[in-house]
């Protein structure tokens, strides 16, 4: 990609323009790129922290991205990671959408 999806990544969380308290469901989220640049944007501001929910059809991709909130929350950076909550609501979407899976 040349470097693009930098780019365009820092683009949308600038055009999010998140704050402290959003939350914000992620669909098609893969390993969570976009959640974890929106939790380190909401960091840096005072008031209640951001609520990032992460939903794709590839569970792979979603341990992947599980794997690295868990590492993170060592550091003390990292939020709550509830596979099963995040199972649930992606069932849920996929199925008012007419999705399997």
């Amino acid at each position: 990609s040349g470097g693009v999806h930098r780019w365009w990544k820092a683009a949308l969380i600038d055009w999010l323009a998140p704050r402290p308290g959003l939350h914000l469901l992620d669909l098609a989220g893969g390993t969570g790129d976009i959640a974890f640049r929106v939790l380190e944007r909401t960091a840096r501001r005072a008031g209640a922290p951001a609520e990032v929910v992460v939903c794709d059809v590839n569970p792979a991709m979603l341990e992947v991205g599980r794997d690295r909130a868990l590492d993170q929350r060592r550091g003390g950076q990292g939020g709550d990671v509830a596979p099963g909550r995040t199972q649930s609501i992606c069932a849920r979407i996929s199925r008012h959408f007419g999705q399997t899976g």
